[in-house]
């Protein structure tokens, strides 16, 4: 084929950019205290999904409404191409997605006033004042404890849980890929 469309007269090198439209589905979650709490059914470092417990008061008069786990995001980035080969092409991309919510982590607002919250959902909202990392299981650092003697206004309950809300969340994706490129002339078994 003479109009460049044949893969074996391929560029080979080809750098490009992309955009465009994407819906994205999450679920965040997060382990409960390394403490024993016979309040609730979950035990010690248990993961639980945080959306149906309204962290910050969702669904309550006063608060927003509940946010959704389906969002759209407008992906951004630039990729480039190598030809390694007749068959094989080497890539890679940079991607960065911006969603149209600021809850991928569940924490988009200030926190709910305590009164507001029972259960699960009071212990979840506020991991401030624990004493450990439920994550890892260790003790947090000292100078966490320093930190909230010093600045008590950052323990309010009317402080921001999250960023100021001027951005929703995004993620960045990085990807290496190697294609194969399926030959023009695909043999086909005879037909008997």
């Amino acid at each position: 084929m003479a109009d460049g469309r044949n893969s074996s007269v391929r560029a080979k090198f080809t750098p490009y950019l992309f955009g465009g439209l994407a819906l994205v589905a999450h679920s965040p979650e997060a382990r409960t205290p390394t403490a024993s709490d016979t309040s609730n059914r979950y035990g010690p470092r248990t993961w639980v999904k945080l959306q149906p417990l309204h962290t910050e008061g969702q669904g309550q008069p006063g608060y927003d409404k509940p946010y959704s786990l389906v969002t759209l995001a407008i992906p951004v980035g630039i990729g480039a191409r190598y030809r390694l080969n007749e068959n094989f092409n080497l890539g890679v991309e940079i991607g960065y997605r911006y969603t149209f919510t600021d809850y991928l982590d569940d924490v988009g607002g200030t926190y709910a006033a305590p009164d507001a919250l029972q259960g699960l959902a009071k212990t979840m909202a506020d991991r401030r004042l624990e004493p450990d990392a439920a994550r890892v299981n260790v003790t947090r650092n000292p100078s966490v404890q320093d930190f909230r003697q010093t600045n008590p206004d950052q323990f309010s309950t009317n402080a921001v849980r999250g960023a100021d809300g001027i951005f929703n969340d995004g993620y960045l994706l990085t990807t290496f890929s190697i294609q194969y490129i399926i030959p023009v002339k695909i043999k086909c078994p005879p037909i008997k």
